[in-house]
């Protein structure tokens, strides 16, 4: 029987701690949480950069990391080095390692508590996407991080197996 853990802060610190710690280390911005809310589904508006990436394990679901393209370009612009003016492959890939840093940090979390998940390869969707829709059984915790040049969301859809 799988357990809801949704809202748990036990599963969500690992995620929140890794985001502030990625964007701080690798990017050299210092995000601010907001209000964390819970939706079954993220209304979004204009061009977006969404990085997907599923877990799998005693903890599974999926994780993602939600910009608009306007924070996306700057985002990527600073992991990468240079100015990027588009979301093209470059952005996209930097979104998915991002992503890849933030799940790949919070599991080392996991494993100091025994509890173990793997982690599949990234995948990033550009364009405009209204909205991203998950199983309505699964509880989807929306994080949101505040920077100077505007807001993303780190969206966490997870349950635990009972063992």
């Amino acid at each position: 029987m799988a357990k809801k853990v949704g809202i748990e802060t036990k599963y969500i610190n690992p995620f929140l701690t890794s985001t502030i710690n990625v964007f701080k280390t690798m990017i050299n911005i210092m995000p601010r949480l907001g209000e964390p809310f819970l939706e079954r589904e993220l209304e979004l508006h204009g061009e977006v950069a969404v990085a997907l990436i599923g877990i799998a394990g005693e903890v599974k679901g999926n994780v993602n990391l939600i910009m608009q393209k306007e924070l996306a370009l700057v985002v990527a612009s600073k992991l990468i080095g240079q100015p990027m003016t588009e979301l093209n492959n470059d952005v996209c890939d930097a979104l998915g390692e991002i992503t890849n840093m933030i799940v790949g940090g919070a599991k080392k979390f996991f494993a100091e508590r025994d509890e173990s998940f793997k982690i599949a390869v990234p995948t990033v969707v550009t364009g405009t996407i209204k909205e991203i829709y998950h199983e309505p059984t699964i509880p989807s915790l929306y994080l949101p991080f505040i920077l100077t040049e505007g807001t993303f969301y780190l969206e966490t859809c997870l349950i635990k197996e009972a063992k």
